[in-house]
């Protein structure tokens, strides 16, 4: 009955006239290749059938060609409200740390209302090295922006560094979260070793400049950077952000036009653009 199944579930078969019967069978099949495909194909329809959690949750944990189409589809599935239970259970308590991530990927695009409860385990996740990245990308995207959330993301971003203090300061950015939380995070990503980190913190300590004291302390490290920074994308935000800054003293001007003949065309145009709007 088995065999009988996957052949009327062929792949010639048009996927949106599969039963759910013939889909449960080719997310079954003993060949990854197979349940990869029926996996995708599910992600693409646009009125998939709405199969057991468990069956659809449990491709986390499949070969890597299967999980990584997995979390497409429950992205899809988590942003409906469904399967958040299995998802939390599988970060939670998976035995590897690929499944653990995948999960919480997938939480991050379900939403406040429904991944509200996951927000806990996420939290908890934090913790460990290996998750701590996906968790803060995750409680981002979420969007809980209660106490317990901001305070926990504050707390990592005070040691992080690289990637994970550039998400923890997306993060918190994207929570809402205000000056005095962010400010020392943008402080030290403006030190960090990682260009795309520097260049982030960089853009946010303009946003941040509401007065003119915090304008020309922004005016004076985008000068520096721009001046001296080896990262090219650092540069162009440096140039950027110039531009962008109200009343840019002679200084600023002079950095926008030596900018003109850096090595990077980017930092170039980026350096062009502000001197126009300057």
């Amino acid at each position: 009955m088995f065999a009988l199944a996957v052949w009327i579930a062929h792949p010639e078969t048009p996927p949106d006239l599969r039963t759910a019967d013939e889909w449960g069978a080719l997310l079954r099949a003993p060949e990854a290749s197979v349940r990869a495909d029926a996996v995708h194909d599910l992600a693409e329809l646009s009125s998939a059938p709405a199969l057991p959690c468990d069956l659809l949750v449990a491709h986390l944990t499949d070969a890597a060609v299967v999980r990584i189409e997995s979390v497409a589809l429950l992205s899809t599935v988590a942003a409906q409200g469904r399967c958040i239970d299995e998802l939390t259970t599988v970060l939670e308590h998976a035995a590897e740390a690929r499944p653990r991530i995948a999960a919480a990927q997938v939480l991050g695009a379900a939403g406040t209302t429904n991944a509200r409860r996951a927000v806990p385990t996420l939290v908890r996740a934090l913790a460990d090295s290996s998750l701590r990245n996906a968790a803060v990308v995750a409680l981002g995207r979420i969007g809980d922006s209660s106490a317990t959330v901001r305070e926990a993301l504050q707390h990592l971003g005070q040691g992080a560094r690289g990637e994970t203090l550039g998400d923890v300061l997306a993060a918190l950015l994207e929570l809402g979260a205000g000056g005095e939380v962010v400010r020392p995070i943008v402080g030290r990503a403006l030190a960090d070793s990682l260009g795309t980190v520097r260049a982030a913190a960089l853009t946010e300590l303009g946003v941040m400049a509401a007065t003119s004291t915090e304008r020309a302390v922004a005016m004076r490290q985008a000068i520096a950077m721009l001046r001296g920074d080896t990262d090219v994308e650092v540069r162009a935000a440096s140039a950027q952000l110039l531009g962008d800054l109200p009343g840019s003293e002679v200084e600023a001007t002079a950095a926008m036009r030596a900018a003109l003949q850096d090595t990077s065309r980017r930092v170039r145009d980026a350096a062009r653009a502000a001197l126009r709007r300057g």
